[in-house]
């Protein structure tokens, strides 16, 4: 449950610290007074959009916190998951809002994401705003409504990953086919290709190694000249000796004394060692003489080949490697279009198999939905009665697609959810946005909130001016079930009417005033007699007399004969809690 909201710098509240109880509380104030600033501060715990226009002004930043007590066991885990461990069930979540845009969240005094407050407060907090009727208005919010009640989520999820199968199939399909058309159409542009690079009989780096053999072909007599003066150098002639024969030379003269020296072993060593490098390089520079075997004919054709290979390569704007490539994704797409037949017949198949086991799936949550219609049209039309509508007849109307003739898979299935009303004997069913009122939309809706809470692991409902629409009689069914509701669950309530107000056991009145020249909001907890005081002011306005004093009196009196009367109906079990913050 939410235990304390703490409100900073947003709007007209300079500061506010609000302790909520267990049970029903109440916030009531004049219109305009911030009771809505109160709901915008919980959205944005609960990661909701914000502005920078929340900002007090003057300031440079807002802050909201909130602390949550008794943690259902699934918003525990789901914090665990995230990262964020609560203590015994208690969690603290806070978010600040700058002057620049930014939002700085913490859950546990660790930093957060937007996105994670809001994964975590669909665990936290169930808002009902007054735009929730337009939504129950939209029929394509319905079915999320009976899934909600029906407790088939396994099947739900077995379905959606099904279908989710199915659809990749039909891209594949979709895209096989397309393919296909575009291979067709190049098919006898890649035959040529194939053929041009297959006549080519290009070779892993032949196009380098014919570069270097055209170098050396090309330069040949320049190479000859070089490579005798450098073999004259090494092996000397009959007027100068050469190197290797001076080598030998250092040798033989330093042998001649490394006795008698440590010094000249090692200088001997080396002198072996330059001597036998000199060696091999005579029989390697001998070896490569021999090799060179020129012809122009050789010539020609190693130009020839390189600019066979060089005339591709400016022709397809690729390298050597990247024609090779080329040659053999070319030869993979004409084998592709020999095989386009058979794979897009094996696709098919695994398709109409994929699809009959969704459609399989689609009718056994057709049958499950058909039940769960059955039994939430019996709750919601007996929470109705109970909400001074004593005529509703309301039913939760499933329709699969297959039935029409024409099979329509969708993320829920094959069907078609309706929620039909009507408010009078002897009136047929109807649409809700055909027949239900604004009252009317805002009890059908606190119906459906009744009947849901109970599978919902949720532990604080709140309720934005539920009484819209609403007077007299109804409203006092609709604080009654408002007052049911928060024996199970924590239930906070922003209302107009006096008739709710009193049923609640926690009143907070927020009001507007001025001090030093600036507006402020102030939320306080009121105590029995201010409750009578905030009461009358409800009931009669500002000209509040002893007789709307006694009027306010007894109809906080009779509200708590009835709350004590609840409890003594359901026993005192479920109610022991809430007493015991009273």
């Amino acid at each position: 449950m939410l235990q304390h909201l703490h409100i900073e710098n947003i709007a007209v509240i300079e500061t506010a610290d609000i302790q909520f109880q267990p049970g029903f509380n109440v916030l009531t104030g004049e219109t305009g007074a911030g009771k809505s600033i109160v709901i915008d501060s919980l959205l944005a715990i609960l990661g909701g959009r914000t502005s920078r226009d929340l900002i007090r002004h003057g300031q440079t930043k807002a802050v909201v916190s909130a602390l949550f007590t008794g943690l259902p066991q699934q918003a525990q885990d789901l914090a665990a998951e995230l990262g964020f461990e609560s203590e015994e069930g208690t969690l603290l979540v806070s978010r600040e809002i700058l002057q620049d845009g930014r939002n700085l969240c913490r859950v546990g005094g660790r930093p957060a994401s937007v996105s994670i407050l809001k994964t975590l407060g669909a665990l936290l907090v169930n808002i009902h705003g007054q735009n929730d009727g337009a939504q129950l208005l939209d029929e394509r919010s319905h079915i999320d409504y009976l899934d909600a009640f029906g407790g088939y989520e396994d099947q739900l999820a077995e379905y959606y990953a099904q279908y989710q199968s199915l659809l990749s199939l039909r891209r594949q399909i979709k895209q096989k086919i397309e393919r296909g058309e575009q291979l067709r159409q190049r098919a006898d542009f890649l035959q040529y290709q194939l053929a041009e690079l297959e006549s080519a009989d290009l070779k892993p780096g032949e196009y380098e190694a014919l570069n270097e053999r055209r170098m050396l072909l090309a330069n040949v007599e320049k190479i000859a000249t070089g490579v005798m003066e450098a073999k004259l150098a090494l092996y000397g002639d009959e007027d100068q000796p050469g190197v290797t024969e001076l080598l030998t030379g250092v040798e033989a003269r330093l042998r001649s004394c490394e006795s008698w020296s440590e010094e000249i072993r090692g200088f001997c060593g080396r002198a072996g060692e330059l001597l036998a490098l000199s060696q091999e390089l005579e029989r390697d520079i001998d070896a490569f003489s021999n090799s060179i075997d020129y012809t122009p004919a050789e010539l020609a054709a190693t130009e020839e080949r390189l600019d066979t290979i060089g005339r591709l390569m400016k022709k397809y704007g690729r390298d050597e490697a990247e024609l090779l490539a080329l040659q053999e994704e070319t030869r993979q797409q004409l084998d592709d279009l020999e095989t386009m037949d058979d794979d897009l017949a094996a696709c098919n198949q695994a398709y109409a198999a994929k699809r009959d086991q969704v459609q399989a799936l689609s009718q056994a949550l057709h049958q499950r939905r058909m039940c769960a219609a059955k039994n939430l049209s019996a709750r919601i039309e007996e929470e109705l009665h109970q909400l001074d509508m004593p005529h509703a007849r309301f039913c939760v109307q499933v329709q699969s697609t297959a039935e029409q003739g024409h099979v329509k898979f969708t993320r829920r299935g094959t069907d078609n959810v309706v929620f039909l009303l009507t408010t009078n004997p002897g009136e047929s069913l109807k649409p809700l946005h055909k027949v239900a009122s604004g009252g009317e939309l805002s009890r059908i809706m606190l119906a459906i909130k009744s009947v849901l809470s109970g599978a919902d692991a949720v532990g604080t409902l709140i309720f934005d001016e539920i009484d819209t629409g609403v007077s007299g009689r109804a409203a006092n069914k609709v604080g009654e079930k408002l007052f049911a509701l928060s024996l199970e669950k924590q239930v906070l309530c922003v209302t107009h009417l006096p008739q709710i107000a009193a049923l609640g056991q926690h009143q907070f009145r927020i009001q507007k005033q001025v001090e030093g020249g600036r507006t402020l909001t102030k939320v306080e907890p009121l105590d029995r007699q201010g409750r009578i005081q905030e009461i009358a002011r409800m009931t009669a306005g500002m000209d509040i007399t002893q007789q709307t004093l006694r009027n306010a009196q007894e109809i906080l009196a009779i509200a708590e004969a009835f709350q004590q009367a609840t409890v003594d109906k359901r026993g005192k079990g479920c109610y022991s809690k809430h007493q015991e913050m009273r």
